[in-house]
């Protein structure tokens, strides 16, 4: 739990209402991630345009020794509803030559391609330069765009999701595609060389990591359940299901064969489901986000004051762990012409506004199990009289509270104007500071004094033709972590020895 400070002053809170609505069981589903390896990728050479290198360890792009590369993965393990929310290419670069970035294209492949059996020093069999320069059979437009550093290491390149999920929705249409340096000019030898899916390290193959729609919850709400994810399925494949260790940490349980999730009613936070099969080099994890429950809706007070004219405010309720809140004006103020920004809480008014305004804040979130919404308003007074508005100050033993007792009043106020009527019973207030500075101070008559007290004081403007007052309330808390407040408090002593007449003369 978070430690929170107690403000040195405060001014009334008041929850005005609060409604509840049930939106749905579960926050909306969406993103699963699937890694998935190459099924076929191939470099081709300008320089040696009828070779196949196939079975090369190395996938090139590169100019003025102008070399592409070809990648293909097979999608079928997706469902064919899918809808695709992220697509990445991962790929391990090892060798680099020329400047420190080199901007490189992706384009979509039209035409069918057989990798080839061709090592990295021979072989004719398979997609060749020749074979790839035939008209159409890549797309020209360029589909992706990426910049690539001199630093070894992964790389991880955004395909459009658009033409992955052309590949779901038309199969056929997967081809894979092309990788090429936006420049290739014919001198001046610079490149990018990755490793392909014949590496020796497998960390170190490309991958395609897709994000899609698999229909299971992202976000659930805070409370014991039970929730059953499963990986797609894949003939002759089973899952061994597992949680990351946080989850498990936190007392949340998974069944490796099943998938079925079991979270602590106390959890929050991410937990990472991963899926692995018998068979295949690919991976399934689902990340489900466990959200707080939505906290209690509140402004800092139920009514404040302004006066006439034309200007702009922030007024913000607080809570704790929504989705998010959204704020609105009445009818009234906006007919009038005042204006609110549902995000930033700013509400303008107009020069000629007077009266009342409601404003209203949704805060949307997790209630129980399910998703709601808290209501809160706050009224906003706009006047033209002078006023001096209540204040509260809470504070500890010991302790002189500076009160800026003007900061909620309003109207054409002189802060030199400021004066004290009634002073406090149990301390002593005293003006300090000047102009806007102005402020009360208050210091009880004994450091050991804790309950409540009160003083009045007036506020009037320059000739004093309109004067209001105001009280403040001050709570004066008990500090019993303080040494010495402490040693004047009761205590009770637990004797290591019988109380009962009789054991005591024995002991």
């Amino acid at each position: 739990m978070k430690k929170r400070s107690i403000p040195l002053y405060y001014y009334p809170v008041a929850i005005l209402f609060v409604a509840l609505f049930t939106l749905s069981a579960l926050p909306a589903t969406a993103q699963t991630v699937i890694e998935l390896p190459a099924t076929a990728d191939v470099n081709v050479a300008a320089s040696t345009p009828g070779r196949n290198f196939g079975t090369c360890d190395e996938l090139w792009v590169g100019a003025a020794f102008t070399r592409r590369t070809l990648i293909k993965f097979d999608l079928s393990l997706l469902p064919s509803t899918s809808t695709i929310n992220s697509a990445t290419l991962s790929l391990y670069q090892y060798g680099t030559a020329g400047a420190d970035t080199l901007e490189v294209n992706i384009h979509k492949i039209n035409n069918s391609w057989i990798e080839g059996t061709g090592t990295c020093s021979s072989g004719t069999s398979g997609i060749t330069w020749t074979g790839h320069t035939a008209s159409g059979f890549f797309e020209t437009s360029i589909s992706a765009n990426t910049k690539i550093s001199s630093t070894p290491g992964d790389k991880m390149i955004n395909i459009s999701t658009a033409l992955v999920q052309d590949w779901i929705n038309t199969p056929s249409n997967n081809n894979g595609i092309l990788l090429k340096l936006a420049s290739e000019p014919s001198s001046g030898h610079r490149s990018r060389r990755f490793r392909s899916k014949e590496a020796a390290n497998p960390a170190e193959r490309p991958k395609l990591i897709i994000g899609y729609n698999s229909g299971f919850p992202i976000s659930r709400c805070q409370g014991v359940d039970m929730i059953t994810f499963t990986a797609p399925a894949k003939a002759g494949v089973t899952y061994t299901y597992s949680m990351d260790l946080n989850g498990l940490w936190a007392g949340n349980t998974i069944n490796p064969a099943t998938g079925e999730i079991t979270f602590a009613a106390g959890w929050f936070g991410e937990t990472v489901i991963t899926a692995t099969p018998s068979t295949g080099d690919y991976k399934v994890t689902h990340t489900i986000t466990t959200k707080r429950q939505l906290g209690d809706l509140k402004f800092e007070n139920d009514t404040s004051y302004r006066c006439q004219g034309a200007g702009s405010a922030i007024y913000m309720a607080y809570v704790n762990f929504p989705d998010s809140v959204r704020y609105s004006l009445d009818e009234a103020s906006l007919d009038a012409g005042n204006t609110i920004d549902s995000v930033t809480r700013v509400v303008t008014f107009v020069e000629t506004w007077s009266g009342t305004s409601t404003i209203t804040a949704r805060a949307y979130g997790c209630i129980g199990d399910n998703l709601g919404t808290k209501i809160a308003t706050h009224k906003v007074i706009t006047q033209n009289n002078l006023m001096a508005i209540e204040d509260r100050v809470e504070m500890f033993q010991g302790e002189t509270a500076q009160i800026d007792v003007m900061k909620n009043d309003v109207c054409d106020f002189d802060p030199d104007k400021l004066s004290i009527l009634t002073p406090p019973q149990f301390g002593a207030a005293t003006l300090i500071g000047t102009g806007v500075n102005r402020k009360i101070q208050y210091k009880p008559n004994s450091p050991f004094f804790y309950g409540t007290d009160t003083l009045t004081y007036r506020i009037c403007n320059t000739d004093e033709t309109a004067c209001d007052t105001a009280t403040v309330y001050i709570n004066v808390k008990q500090d019993v972590t303080e040494v010495c407040i402490g040693a004047t408090l009761p205590k009770t002593f637990y004797l290591p020895f019988p109380e009962n007449a009789s054991q005591l003369r024995k002991a």
